[in-house]
């Protein structure tokens, strides 16, 4: 077989496809995709806006039902009996559609704290928030 000569390479196409430059720009479009996927994925801080409405009146003190670490329940810092949640709800003059803030120790199993709600559900509370304390936002 004969050798093409040198001539014969300089006017014909080359046959081999240079794929460097679109490497390249993979590779960077991988990188700008990254970059704004993370930046979208974090949480941004926002400074709210403050309001120049009233707040709101309350007229009745809120319902705060306590579960201690030994599992005793308190309604409004007094103790209850063995009468029930029912019960001690209705003799503090509650109404079901008042909210209830349920606050519970560390220590109550996760078990006792569904119990306690299933009695308010029981006896028609559904208004129920729970009570935390508020911590520091890690930044």
């Amino acid at each position: 077989m004969a050798m093409p000569s040198k001539a014969h390479e300089e006017d014909g196409e080359l046959s081999e496809m240079n794929l460097t430059p679109f490497i390249d720009v993979i590779l960077v479009l991988l990188i700008i995709f990254m970059i704004a996927a993370h930046s979208s994925a974090v949480s941004q801080t926002v400074d709210l806006p403050g309001s120049r409405a009233a707040p709101l009146a309350v007229t009745k003190p809120p319902v705060v039902l306590t579960i201690r670490a030994d599992k005793s329940i308190l309604l409004n810092d007094h103790p209850i009996g063995s009468t029930g949640l029912a019960v001690a709800l209705a003799r503090a003059g509650t109404d079901p559609k008042d909210r209830v803030l349920l606050a519970g120790d560390k220590a109550v199993s996760y078990d006792k704290l569904m119990e306690v709600l299933d009695d308010l559900r029981a006896g028609g509370y559904t208004h129920i928030g729970l009570v935390g304390v508020e911590r520091g936002i890690a930044k």
